[in-house]
C-alpha cells in the first residue's frame, strides 16, 4: 500500500507550515534593533519549537520503521529511490533567484542604491554555496554554510561602505528561511 510513498516529503510538507521561520526573523530583526528582551525571547521560543518539531519527526520516523520491522505487512515504506531529489536545471534557478531577491528587495522597501549590490552579492554567495555543496554535504550542514556565506559576504560589506548590515542580508537570508516570506505581513502590524 506504500510503496510508493515518499516518507520525508509527507513529512516535510505537513510540518513546513509549523516552522517558526517568521518569528526567528522577526526576533533577528528585533535584535539588530537593540530590542535585547523581545528578541531573545522570540528566538529561543522559535529554537525550541523547531527542536519539538525536529524531535517528533524523529521519533515518528524512527517508530514507523522499527514497526515495519518488527511487523512485516508484506510491502515496506519507500526507500530513497522512490525518494530521489528532483532538481530544476540551473538555467530556471538563476533567473529565478534574481527575480526573487529582487522582489523581496522591492518588498522590504530597500531602496535602490548600493544596498541592492551587496543584498545581491550576499544572496549569491548563499546560493552558491548551497548549489555547490548540495551533494556533498547533508542538507543542515548545507544550510548552515550558506547562512554562515550570507553573513560573512552581507556584514563584510556592511563594514566596508559603512552601511547597517541589516537591509543587506535580510534578502539572503530570507531565501534560505522557511516561512521567512511572511515577514512583510508581520512587519506591517507591528
Amino acid at each position: 500500500m506504500f510503496r510508493d510513498l515518499c516518507f520525508s516529503s509527507v513529512a516535510l510538507g505537513s510540518v513546513v507550515w509549523l516552522l517558526p521561520g517568521l518569528q526567528v526573523t522577526t526576533s533577528v530583526t528585533e535584535l539588530a534593533s537593540r530590542s535585547i528582551v523581545s528578541g531573545s525571547s522570540r528566538i529561543f521560543h522559535g529554537f525550541t519549537v523547531t527542536l519539538q518539531l525536529g524531535f517528533g519527526l524523529t521519533f515518528g520516523s524512527h517508530s514507523s520503521f522499527i514497526w515495519n520491522k518488527l511487523f512485516p505487512a508484506g510491502e515496506q515504506i519507500a526507500t530513497k529511490e522512490v525518494c530521489g531529489a528532483v532538481t530544476l536545471p540551473l538555467w530556471f534557478q538563476i533567473p529565478g533567484f534574481l527575480a526573487m531577491v529582487a522582489s523581496l528587495l522591492v518588498l522590504l522597501s530597500v531602496p535602490p542604491c548600493w544596498d541592492w549590490v551587496g543584498a545581491y552579492a550576499a544572496a549569491a554567495s548563499g546560493f552558491v554555496t548551497s548549489i555547490f555543496l548540495q551533494g556533498l554535504v547533508d542538507s543542515d550542514t548545507g544550510s548552515f554554510l550558506s547562512a554562515l556565506a550570507v553573513g560573512v559576504v552581507g556584514s563584510g560589506y556592511a563594514r566596508l561602505t559603512r552601511r547597517h548590515p541589516l537591509s543587506i542580508v535580510v534578502a539572503g537570508i530570507l531565501l534560505l528561511v522557511p516561512g521567512g516570506m511572511g515577514v512583510r505581513g508581520g512587519t506591517a502590524f507591528m
